[in-house]
């Protein structure tokens, strides 16, 4: 199991957490609220009284039920200053304690997402123990499933915010804002065939460490040349397709033996990049995408000659790069 393991990925996880948050604000409304009309009860009743020592200590109650309101208020505060400082020297309690209250919050209440990412994690796990079973699944096939039950998502807070090679905070003003979430989606794709041969460990903010520590990463954003660079620093082989790949019929021609033969692609569209991760033996392929809006990877399912038509709508493909292990 991928998914399961990540706790602040988990749709119950996330509800328990927003239900919390929702208590919090309502407490925090409520104690204004309270304080006042418990001021108000005290110095009511000492003026109803009639007498000065009376309305003396229920002036001297005002200045300390605010404090106690200070300090109420100062607690979630003083939590969230300490876990960002913890999470600065990568405390991982700190790091998951911050990506779990941002995932609670970014989902408001929709946890649509998170429940069809845990739907598609149950059902490959189904697959697997049918398999240990003797039902008859390829072990490339439950593998790719369990992957592609955790598409990675670009805008994923864990790594959205994470600069690009050309970022100012690394090269200086001339630099520019790119990030993950901004222009991340070949780091993301190759990611995502990083993890098909070496595991869920690989993220995409190590690989964009990767690709600028040694140079790489010119472009702003990812090129094919980056994934032949990360793929032979994996001991992998690669292989950029500029010819070919056009028309659609070249397309299927030229990739299809290539997915049977256990490669991945990462497949350079207008504007965007997506990761075709194997094919079934149905002919239907294995799509992993990072963009939210787009996300080919719940789409479909496509054949290669169907992926073409989709994704040539906006314009002729640019590049197709293959990367395999020998």
């Amino acid at each position: 199991m991928y998914f399961l393991l990540d706790t602040c990925q988990h749709p119950t996880v996330l509800r328990t957490i927003y239900f919390a948050i929702i208590i919090r604000d309502i407490i925090f409304t409520v104690i204004p609220i309270g304080i006042i009309v418990m001021m108000f009860i005290d110095f009511s009743k000492a003026v109803i009284a009639g007498k000065e020592d009376e309305q003396q200590k229920a002036v001297k109650l005002i200045p300390k039920r605010i404090m106690y309101a200070v300090i109420t208020f100062s607690i979630p505060w003083i939590i969230n200053i300490l876990m960002k400082t913890l999470e600065s020297v990568k405390i991982k309690v700190a790091m998951d304690y911050n990506t779990c209250i941002t995932n609670a919050e970014n989902a408001e209440g929709n946890f649509d997402f998170y429940d069809n990412l845990l739907e598609a994690e149950e059902k490959a796990e189904q697959m697997i123990n049918d398999e240990n079973k003797g039902n008859d699944y390829s072990t490339d096939d439950l593998t790719l499933d369990s992957i592609i039950a955790n598409n990675i998502y670009q805008s994923d807070s864990k790594w959205g915010s994470y600069p690009l090679c050309t970022n100012k905070t690394r090269v200086g003003k001339t630099g520019d804002n790119r990030t993950i979430s901004l222009a991340g989606c070949g780091y993301c794709s190759l990611t995502m065939i990083l993890r098909t041969y070496e595991g869920n460990n690989i993220t995409p903010d190590s690989v964009v460490e990767q690709v600028c520590s040694i140079g790489y990463g010119k472009s702003g954003h990812a090129a094919p040349a980056d994934f032949a660079a990360i793929a032979k620093k994996h001991g992998l082989k690669s292989k950029v397709y500029y010819v070919g790949i056009n028309p659609k019929d070249d397309f299927v021609k030229t990739f299809e033996p290539l997915l049977k033969e256990g490669k991945r692609l990462i497949v350079n569209m207008p504007d965007h990049y997506i990761s075709v991760l194997g094919i079934r033996k149905d002919g239907y392929l294995y799509v992993g995408d990072s963009s939210l809006s787009r996300d080919y990877s719940k789409k479909g399912p496509y054949s290669l000659g169907g992926l073409y038509d989709t994704i040539t709508k906006k314009g002729p493909l640019l590049n197709v790069t293959a990367i395999w292990k020998e």
